[in-house]
């Protein structure tokens, strides 16, 4: 099964059908067929609009948790120098678990 759909399984386990198509800006149907298997359109924009917001990872730079697109703009910062807090955040950034290794590209995040 795909991450984004394990996301989206489990968004509806916590709550509902209708509750996680309102939070994905998606209608109840496009949901549940995607959840069926039986979603007629291609699932690539569902997909991403579920793994931007559902799959979030706990940030141990930023202290929080954050989006995929967050974690990616945040490790792709450069070294700060002036800042002692954010020197900290961008040294744990270079060890967090989610960072990707060198052979998955900068999309991998969180596996």
């Amino acid at each position: 099964m795909p991450d984004w759909l394990t996301l989206l399984r489990d968004e509806v386990g916590r709550s509902n059908i209708t509750q996680a198509a309102k939070k994905l800006g998606y209608s109840r149907t496009a949901v549940s067929q995607a959840l069926s298997g039986t979603y007629g359109a291609g699932t690539s924009r569902l997909s991403a609009k579920v793994i931007l917001v559902l799959g979030r990872v706990s940030c141990p730079g930023a202290g929080r948790e954050v989006s995929p697109v967050e974690c990616r703009e945040l490790r792709s910062r450069p070294m700060p120098t002036g800042n002692r807090n954010a020197f900290r955040s961008w040294q744990a950034c270079r060890t967090c678990p989610h960072r990707p290794r060198s052979s998955e590209g900068d999309d991998h995040v969180g596996k």
